[in-house]
């Protein structure tokens, strides 16, 4: 998905996120401020656990997984995700910063570009967590939840060319390597 994909929000919290980027927009087109807008994909990596029980799943089920329990994949897990680690987030931003006189007023998609199904990225962090701890980790599917939101059952794949184009920035991380980073952190906090 790029910057051309209509705007309309399923969630609460997509609607909230629009609303925020119009009033910038708005602001940046009255000359107030210069800004543009960072779509971000699932930013995953080092970090604190997040506020929402929605919200960084892949740390979630890395912490999971490093405590010894069970991953479960709603169905097959067979839904496609952009997963894109924090320190290509932190240059994109960096590149935007650095570029805002090209980018201003707009919004760009970010993430890796390239897509795993749920199911492989619990299977890599079950193989991963085996790697640095010998710890077996079972990945379990299970019937979703009957309330389950529509946004769950998506198929997305960031395509940042746009962003890539104007500012030079490319994602560098692949999800293995990155998943190998979180684990090691975590691994850290703990001592």
């Amino acid at each position: 998905m790029n910057e051309d994909v209509p705007d309309c929000p399923i969630t609460v919290y997509d609607l909230h996120k629009l609303l925020a980027e119009q009033y910038l927009q708005y602001y940046t087109r009255q000359g107030i401020v210069r800004a543009a807008v960072l779509r971000l994909a699932n930013v995953y990596g080092p970090g604190p656990k997040s506020g929402s029980a929605d919200r960084g799943v892949l740390n979630a089920m890395i912490r999971r997984a490093l405590n010894g329990e069970t991953l479960t994949v709603y169905g097959e897990g067979n839904y496609l995700r952009d997963y894109v680690y924090i320190d290509d987030v932190v240059r994109a931003f960096t590149a935007a910063a650095a570029n805002i006189d090209a980018i201003a007023g707009r919004h760009f998609v970010i993430g890796s570009g390239r897509g795993h199904t749920f199911a492989a990225a619990m299977q890599t962090i079950a193989a991963r967590v085996f790697h640095h701890t010998g710890r077996r980790v079972e990945v379990v599917s299970v019937a979703p939840p009957a309330r389950l939101s529509p946004i769950e059952f998506r198929q997305f794949v960031a395509d940042s060319g746009r962003f890539r184009q104007l500012t030079g920035w490319r994602a560098q991380w692949h999800l293995s390597d990155g998943i190998d980073a979180t684990i090691k952190d975590f691994l850290h906090r703990r001592d």
